[in-house]
């Protein structure tokens, strides 16, 4: 008699195994370790100030001096900080530089001056609103009368101040945030923590959306090297302004 059995149904398939993001690399520092590497930075960069205003006793170049001196400060006790406390290199904090980084700060630095204007416009329409009287946004640099107070701006504004504020803002404190909070709120307490920094109640928002943007570019990028192209070209671009407008004469 025939077997009737009906055939054996076909292998079923193997499903691709899921992919599955990788965690984010968890950096060994806490934020609240920033509070310590600002208070050294102040205090060297509090000393080498006041060596450097003894050079000179042009007002504008003693407060340039004064700026570079403790901008430069930051970068150096953030880089100090994660070598001597928890034995990791430049690298933890730089992330790993790519192709196109220059290319996408500077993008991100066209849309942190986009929405700084914007945002800018509206608190000074509000405010002059509530005060009856004409708001200005508070100048950020002294009145730079000739060459060697400009370069010295110039050398504090882009290089020094982007450099120094982007390895303690993004590369130390947004990764502690990062590490403690998760990505948004990380991107929101950083960029927060930048805009106080910045203390004018003025230029506040406008900086917290520059902060939200930077993050999100380190987020993304995991270079540091793409946020300080964006600051520079996003301080740079404000300064050729400054200049461009007779805010220095």
């Amino acid at each position: 008699m025939d077997d009737l059995r009906p055939p054996p149904p076909p292998p079923v398939p193997q499903l691709p195994e899921p992919v599955i993001a990788p965690e984010l690399e968890q950096v060994p520092w806490r934020g609240r370790e920033g509070f310590l590497i600002v208070i050294f930075a102040l205090v060297t960069g509090g000393f080498f100030s006041i060596l450097a205003v003894t050079m000179t006793k042009d007002r504008n170049i003693q407060t340039l001096l004064a700026t570079i001196c403790l901008e430069g400060s930051l970068g150096v006790w953030v880089w100090l900080w994660v070598k001597l406390r928890h034995n990791v290199g430049l690298s933890r904090l730089v992330g790993k530089p790519s192709r196109g980084d220059v290319g996408a700060g500077s993008l991100a630095a066209l849309l942190g001056l986009a929405a700084g204007w914007a945002i800018t416009a509206l608190v000074l329409s509000i405010t002059g609103a509530f005060t009856d009287r004409e708001v200005k946004t508070p100048e950020q640099l002294p009145t730079l009368h000739h060459g060697a107070e400009i370069f010295l701006a110039g050398i504090a504004v882009v290089i020094v101040a982007p450099i120094a504020e982007e390895l303690f803002f993004r590369g130390f404190l947004y990764q502690a945030f990062r590490r403690w909070r998760g990505v948004p709120q990380g991107v929101l307490l950083s960029a927060f923590v930048f805009a106080l920094a910045h203390v004018s109640p003025i230029i506040i928002p406008s900086i917290f959306a520059l902060g939200v943007i930077l993050a999100f570019l380190f987020e993304r990028r995991s270079s540091l090297v793409a946020t300080i192209s964006a600051h520079m070209v996003y301080n740079l671009i404000g300064f050729i302004l400054i200049l461009a407008t007779g805010a220095s004469s």
